[in-house]
């Protein structure tokens, strides 16, 4: 399994590089505590995933989506990613 920091599309869009503007400052501590976990074994149920991540601190959301890949036009899903977004850093 790996984790490491998950940044929001719209928190790359509100942040041009250089950019010091207090919406961006403000995503930026709203977003510190939101990881992104990739490799979760598909036998791994969403409250396993969230009892598991609770261990570190309390948790605003939890999210488990398979990951896809399509190769020559077949879909596979081989593991689940998920999103934890703690109430603090």
């Amino acid at each position: 399994m790996i984790v490491s920091p998950h940044v929001y599309k719209k928190e790359n869009e509100l942040q041009p590089k250089g950019s010091d503007n207090a919406i961006s400052r403000n995503l930026s501590d709203l977003y510190k505590s939101n990881i992104f976990v990739k490799f979760i074994p598909k036998s791994v149920t969403k409250e396993q995933f969230q009892d598991k991540f609770a261990e570190a601190g309390t948790i605003a959301s939890v999210k488990l989506e398979q990951h896809q890949i399509t190769v020559n036009g077949e879909t596979f899903y081989n593991y689940l990613k998920g999103y934890v977004l703690f109430e603090d850093v």
